[in-house]
């Protein structure tokens, strides 16, 4: 699961690369193509739930953002697991990983945490 939101962090993440050089215009047409691909599969396949970016889950980032001093987006993440009650938090950033714990999240490294992930 993951937010709307996110989406358009990955796409502006590859624009800027695409606006400073670091992609030609065939690798940067190629990135989007492929990112929108395996988010359309894996949503239609119903392997990842795409959470809209709601009102209510905006302002409860606001608070969380606030209190811990995180990006909008990592807020708004962790506000959207809480409402559809996920059981697993996956951040490779240990301060968002402690923000999430701090608000109720079971929150994990996937790299440091991959033994435990595989045996869920």
């Amino acid at each position: 699961m993951y937010s709307a939101w996110n989406i358009g962090e990955v796409i502006g993440a590859l624009d800027e690369r695409h606006q400073r050089g670091r992609l030609t215009d065939p690798e940067y047409t190629a990135a989007i193509l492929n990112f929108s691909e395996e988010t359309l599969h894996t949503s239609r396949a119903g392997l990842v739930k795409i959470v809209p970016v709601a009102g209510k889950l905006l302002t409860q980032s606001w608070q969380i953002l606030q209190r811990a001093h995180i990006y909008e987006a990592d807020a708004l993440q962790i506000v959207s697991c809480k409402d559809e009650n996920c059981d697993i938090f996956l951040a490779e950033d240990r301060r968002l990983r402690q923000t999430a714990k701090a608000e109720g999240l079971n929150s994990l490294d996937p790299s440091k945490d991959e033994k435990h992930l595989l045996s869920l």
